[in-house]
């Protein structure tokens, strides 16, 4: 723009007047910030006279534009009031620049309104919907700027809020790395000349506290050497000032696409759909957040039944089909839920707004619809149908991730270890240990019994294994529901466990062969089952459950 051309004159040159209006008043409005940002201290007065005369143009304005009108007549009036020469350069440019980004607002709050014109035609209560639509649409992303120029805060702030982005300023940098910790920052922008730290110290404060965010410089310092140190040091740009600010926000553009793109293919399973593991990590905190505010959140773990024989059989080209079938089936049933693929077919689902008892509910009308459905896929004759297994937890108050995911994964357990195709809830178990049937092991030595412990327990029975006389008296005090008892033990302590009345007790006796010739009649008479030695795990297994039943 020459010197001595009037901001009419500059629109004349720039603009055809047969445009669409929106348009022109699109541009114009971009060459007046370009203007104002464009200034030097030699020229101030000039800039001034360009903003007043840009407002003076917007006044004309009327009907679906009267709001320009009034911007313009609001900021004129504003302007007017500062002193041609002993102003407050800052302030002024403050105002001039909250000018144009009403006046751009107003355009894309226009546009908003042409573009679903067809949509809305009845009342004024329409439009007002789609005003409130317009204003809570999300944002393009978050930026924080640090810079000791406010001039350059001032610009870069309103300049990128015109653009859709949410902006945090800063002109301490001491501040950033609490504003990096507490805000979900995903871009910096960092002078690199301040006086108290300069933009390397800021730079590897801002590492420190998130490795991957993006940081762009933004100097004055034209030097080749340090271009090249900063873009070693891991730096995403380097602009020089002065800067056209159009070419700032296309940079600015182009790295959150980036990020988005980077974002979208560490958060979503290629495969799937889902969501991934390394997103849930990053999403859990929130959801441990809404229970600590006592916001109900239930989780729980999915497995596909037998997934493994669908690979085997039909091969893993089949599975991915059913796997990819099972997560957009699982969006489409539960659309208020998130879902996780934890590892090749195991789910993870968090359910907002739900208790356990309330999730249980759904999701057992989700796993019926599940085994309900046939899966018929090109080139196969069997028709695939799939089992589900889910562990449900709800999230506490004050829970660590390793726990909720550990109760997640016992119910799930438990869900499959009590013939799959079900929905377990952690709450379940818990009420199921409060009533364990009792099972006392009495064996001196105990090298084969430890193992039977082990499997009985994993069966969510109670087991007490006892070698000592005191031991074996006391336990047989707390009304054991089975007594399993080694024969040779027995015999050994016969007078003292008979005073205990220990074969009063349902007994399941260990005996070998030899062992048994020793056996009297009356004994046997109040022994419920005999289990052969050398044990077979799977055997004892078989007749406890029998004797439990």
């Amino acid at each position: 723009m020459g010197k001595n051309t009037s901001m009419a004159e500059y629109y004349e040159e720039k603009f055809d007047s047969n445009d669409d209006t929106v348009t022109q008043l699109k541009l114009k409005i971009e060459s007046a910030l370009e203007c104002l940002i464009s200034y030097k201290i030699d020229t101030k007065l000039e800039v001034r006279k360009h903003m007043e005369s840009f407002f003076e143009e917007l006044k004309k304005f009327s009907g679906d534009l009267e709001t320009l009108s009034h911007t313009g007549i609001e900021y004129e009036n504003r302007l007017q009031k500062f002193d041609e020469v002993n102003r407050d350069t800052h302030e002024f440019f403050s105002v001039a620049l909250e000018g144009i980004a009403k006046a751009r607002e107003g355009i894309k709050q226009l546009e908003f309104k042409i573009e679903h014109k067809n949509d809305f035609q009845s009342s004024g209560e329409d439009f007002i919907e789609l005003e409130r639509e317009y204003t809570n649409m999300t944002s393009n992303g978050r930026v924080l700027i640090v810079d000791d120029d406010i001039l350059i805060l001032s610009i870069m702030n309103r300049a990128l809020e015109m653009r859709g982005y949410e902006v945090i300023v800063t002109s301490n940098p001491h501040e950033v790395g609490d504003i990096v910790n507490s805000k979900d920052i995903d871009l910096a922008i960092v002078d690199l000349i301040m006086p108290e730290l300069d933009g390397f110290q800021v730079f590897e404060n801002i590492r420190v506290h998130s490795p991957e965010l993006p940081i762009v410089f933004l100097t004055g310092r034209d030097h080749t050497e340090t271009k090249i140190d900063a873009l070693k040091r891991g730096a995403e740009d380097y602009i020089v000032k002065p800067f056209k600010v159009e070419e700032v926000l296309a940079r600015i553009d182009g790295i959150m696409k980036r990020k988005s793109t980077y974002k979208f293919n560490i958060n979503i399973d290629e495969l799937t759909g889902a969501y991934t593991r390394k997103c849930f990590a990053s999403k859990i905190t929130g959801y441990l957040a809404n229970a600590k505010a006592g916001k109900p959140v239930a989780l729980s773990f999915m497995d596909l039944d037998k997934f493994k024989s669908i690979n085997d059989t039909y091969g893993h080209l089949v599975g991915d089909e059913i796997l990819k079938r099972f997560v957009v089936d699982a969006k489409t049933y539960l659309e208020f839920a998130k879902i996780f693929r934890f590892g090749g077919d195991e789910f993870l689902l968090l359910i907002e707004n739900s208790s356990e008892e309330e999730a249980k509910e759904i999701l057992e009308s989700f796993r019926e619809q599940v085994n309900g459905k046939d899966h018929k896929i090109d080139g196969i004759e069997d028709i695939i149908k799939i089992g589900l297994s889910i562990g449900l937890t709800e999230l506490k108050p004050h829970d660590q991730v390793s726990k909720l995911l550990d109760r997640a994964d016992k119910a799930l357990y438990k869900a499959k270890e009590s013939g799959r195709n079900q929905t377990v809830a952690y709450s379940d178990i818990v009420k199921s240990n409060i009533c364990k049937k009792k099972i006392l092991i009495v064996d001196a030595e105990n090298v084969a019994s430890n193992i039977v412990k082990s499997r009985l327990k994993s069966l969510d029975y109670s087991v007490k294994l006892a070698d000592e006389l005191e031991d074996i008296e006391v336990s047989l005090k707390k009304d054991m529901d089975l007594v399993i008892l080694d024969f040779k033990t027995y015999r050994e302590n016969k007078e003292k466990l008979d005073d205990m009345d220990i074969l009063k007790h349902k007994v399941l006796l260990m005996i070998s062969e030899s062992e048994r010739k020793q056996l009297r009649p009356s004994d046997v008479f109040e022994i419920d089952e005999i289990v052969m030695k050398p044990v077979s795990v799977n055997e004892v297994e078989k007749k406890v459950r029998k004797m439990m039943s």
